[in-house]
């Protein structure tokens, strides 16, 4: 009981094998276990050949039955963990993760994944805790799976789970992932919110599809059938439920997902709801993308999930260019402590305390270190944090800050007030900005000179009563015309999924030809350019934090 890999792992077996025997319906399967007259029931079933007794549970399975039953398969479970791995799929060798990049931005991938590929072994036998800090607009998702893919065992190839905190930007990723790598739907999974979502997400890009628009194939289908691709004959698998969905989140090389598909591994205490998360971070590494955007709340859940990466030995990446150092300490240590516990017991040797493979990359340097504590941790992140300080500050300036101050005279103001005063001054500010040469484009089509532009807030109820204030308030200047897009996650579910399909087509990134921007040849956009006369527009999406 002192042995948390030992527990939870007996404890997997333990429940697998209960919810699969507790499955079994026909008697010829459990002769060997049958106990026709023994008193105590373990379990009810449902009587599906007879309607009329729908609704009145049957008798099923004895309580001596069951438990011999269970204590059987958990045996067969238990004895067939260590070969799990080797009979699941695997992403292998995919030249385009090993593809040399000619664009000199992305080239730090292509000395990550090296330094990655030289710690091979040592990360094999250690575990690795990988850190990547490239810059916004660096190529992090593609240059997460090239690393993960070089710290991989080269003769079976990757296997790894991207856990993501925002719906929208889980499919954003797996539509990235599956373009640049040209992943099959037996290679790639994406798993975001519920079926609902899924199924608007897949019905904008069979829209567009259909029209010739679309930049990569959909993503899988709700019923597609996966195949394992390895021995479907396994103790294991085959005791697993024949559910589509839940199979396939175990069996894709490449699973993209919100993070609330893998945390019940840790957080779900009945159900069974913990065993396929469970048996994913066993058989897979693990990229959390933005752990630093999670709340505060769900600190706890995102430590454990880590410290039981650790524990089933998979590999992990945090990816952020905002990594507070306290989160990575903290991280780092709950790995550390979970690789301990998965080195005692499934380790060459036990005995010796895991001196863990640790890499720093991002676009200026790429460096490792191999910790045992948590004060070397601390030492050597700290020397690359300020390595990364000291190379953005004379790095070229590509974004700059402006902090506009709030008068005081704000604080006595009733809330109503003060919110109309933020609009306004939001919109002036906005305003300030645009007029810089550097933050607007001009139209070539009608010479309007055009800006787009993001103001956040924390909070959904200021949010509402800032934007009906700047539509009273209208444009901060004349012969100004201001597009305001409101976005928040209490719209109906069709019309945020329309807005976010309107937003990813005009905020993309490299969105360009040319001299041309074509977020301006946008319909959207293109269709309020030449309805109003106005030279100067802006487009301001007001939504919240997490955008």
């Amino acid at each position: 009981m002192h042995d948390p890999f030992v527990m939870h792992v007996s404890r997997l077996c333990l429940m697998l094998a209960d919810h699969y025997y507790s499955s079994l319906k026909d008697e010829a399967r459990r002769t060997l276990f049958l106990s026709a007259g023994y008193p105590l029931y373990a379990n009810t079933r449902i009587d599906e050949t007879s309607p009329s007794a729908a609704s009145k549970p049957k008798l099923n399975q004895t309580l001596d039955e069951h438990l011999l039953g269970v204590q059987a398969h958990a045996s067969l479970i238990a004895a067939s963990l260590p070969t799990l791995a080797s009979c699941l799929p695997y992403l292998q060798s995919d030249h385009k993760l090993k593809e040399l990049t000619n664009d000199v931005r992305f080239q730090w991938q292509d000395k990550a994944a090296d330094l990655a590929r030289n710690l091979n072994t040592r990360a094999a036998e250690h575990g690795a805790f990988v850190i990547n800090m490239a810059s916004t607009g660096c190529g992090k998702t593609l240059g997460n799976a090239r690393i993960m893919n070089a710290l991989a065992d080269s003769k079976r190839g990757m296997r790894c789970s991207f856990a993501i905190g925002l719906r929208a930007l889980t499919m954003q990723t797996g539509m990235t992932l599956q373009k640049d790598l040209g992943l099959r739907d037996d290679e790639l999974v994406v798993r975001a919110g519920s079926e609902i979502s899924r199924a608007l997400f897949e019905y904008r890009e069979a829209q567009a599809e259909a029209t010739g628009s679309a930049s990569s194939h959909r993503l899988l289908d709700g019923d597609d059938e996966i195949g394992f691709g390895g021995h479907a004959g396994h103790p294991l698998l085959e005791r697993l439920t024949d559910d589509v969905k839940v199979r396939s989140l175990l069996a894709a090389p490449v699973l993209v997902c919100t993070i609330d598909h893998l945390t019940p591994a840790t957080e779900s205490v009945q159900g069974g709801r913990q065993i396929v998360p469970m048996l994913r971070l066993m058989t897979s590494d693990l990229v959390l993308d933005e752990p630093d955007d999670f709340d505060m709340a769900d600190l706890p859940a995102l430590t454990r999930l880590v410290h039981w990466a650790g524990l089933l030995g998979a590999r992990v990446l945090l990816s952020s260019a905002t990594l507070p150092p306290a989160l990575v300490q903290g991280l780092f240590l709950a790995y550390l402590d979970g690789r301990t516990y998965h080195q005692r017991n499934v380790g060459e040797r036990p005995d010796e305390v895991p001196c863990v493979t640790c890499l720093w990359v991002d676009e200026f340097a790429q460096t490792h270190a191999d910790c045992a504590n948590g004060d070397h941790f601390r030492t050597r992140h700290d020397a690359f944090v300020q390595k990364r300080c000291d190379s953005l500050a004379t790095a070229e300036v590509r974004r700059r800050a402006t902090l506009v101050k709030l008068p005081q005279a704000w604080l006595p103001m009733a809330e109503d007030t003060r919110r109309e005063a933020f609009a306004i001054r939001a919109l002036q500010s906005a305003w300030k900005l645009h007029q810089d040469e550097q933050n607007h484009t001009v139209d070539r089509a009608s010479g309007k000179r055009v800006s787009l532009g993001l103001i956040r807030m924390a909070n959904i109820g200021p949010l509402f009563d800032v934007a009906r204030a700047m539509y009273r308030q209208g444009a901060p200047a004349q012969d100004v015309r201001v597009h305001l897009c409101v976005y928040h996650s209490q719209f109906p579910l069709i019309q945020r999924s329309a807005i976010e399909k309107q937003l990813d087509e005009v905020f993309k990134r490299h969105a360009s030809v040319g001299n041309d921007d074509l977020a301006l040849s946008h319909p959207s956009v293109r269709g309020l350019l030449d309805a109003y006369p106005e030279p100067d527009h802006m487009f301001i999406v007001l939504g919240p934090v997490h955008i």
